[in-house]
């Protein structure tokens, strides 16, 4: 069994269990993925058993250290675990206690919104609202986090269904985590109209302002069609008013190569 997972986890989304992400795991850990590149390691796993949760680093794209350590800060719970021991200290200690793995599992809501989570737990078949969440919840729809809206998103994302259906991401959450961000999804509604009013405000910028070079093209064109036209279709005055100044000042006529060019066909 082992040895299939390491044969998939080069090139696949695969886990070995519910907590570890191996893809997630290589991807923001360089030096680890520098050691399996060179055989070093044989996968992010190895890596994390033997020194990653001892150097308080996380398994999953769930599990946030530093959030989780602020947590226990403010909370009753034991403030002297060491940050290697985090993850241990949320899997034995802070997730039957409701205390959330990352900002982006809220416990609280997630207990509040769904009470088949809330009888599940009560009678002993998860042992938290996270394990619930990773084992039916997130195959089921079911939003940790009070801004995101799993329905909405899938609806924008249709591949995302898709790679939830073959088992690629747990849910649309999971993907806008791991891929979705990246390529500039939004992660909330409020934050959607926010992107929305910004970008109008950009568009009507550009309006405005290729109204004014408009214009500005407008009078050019303007002021040219009047220089034309005094220069070439005006050449009576032309006539009577430049040769009494070329009498006197000795300068050659030249209405006759003005007329000329008027009589030319552009």
């Amino acid at each position: 069994m082992f040895q299939q997972f390491l044969e998939r986890s080069s090139h696949a989304l695969v886990r070995p269990n519910l907590l570890f992400d191996e893809f997630w795991y290589i991807r923001n850990n360089l030096d680890v993925h520098k050691a399996v590149s060179t055989g070093e390691m044989s996968c992010g796993l190895e890596h994390f058993v033997s020194t990653g949760l001892s150097q308080g680093r996380s398994p999953t794209i769930w599990f946030n250290p530093g959030y989780y350590s602020q947590q226990l800060a403010t909370s009753a719970q034991d403030t002297k675990a060491s940050w290697g021991a985090l993850f241990l200290h949320f899997l034995f200690t802070g997730c039957a206690a409701g205390l959330s793995p990352s900002r982006y599992f809220q416990t609280d809501h997630y207990l509040r919104e769904y009470p088949t989570a809330r009888r599940a737990i009560a009678k002993a078949e998860f042992s938290s609202a996270f394990e619930h969440y990773l084992k039916e919840g997130a195959r089921a729809g079911l939003s940790p986090h009070p801004m995101f809206h799993e329905a909405e998103y899938l609806h924008q994302r249709p591949t995302v269904q898709q790679a939830i259906e073959t088992s690629v991401v747990r849910s649309g959450l999971e993907w806008f985590l791991l891929f979705g961000s990246a390529e500039g999804d939004i992660f909330d509604r409020a934050s959607m109209v926010r992107a929305l009013a910004k970008r109008n405000a950009e568009l009507a910028r550009e309006h405005l302002t290729l109204l004014q070079e408009r214009n500005q093209l407008e009078d050019m064109v303007r002021d040219f069609r009047l220089l034309t036209r005094s220069l070439l279709f005006a050449p009576a005055d032309v006539a009577r008013t430049q040769p009494a100044q070329a009498e006197t000042d000795h300068r050659p006529d030249t209405s006759r190569f003005v007329r000329r060019i008027c009589r030319m066909s552009f």
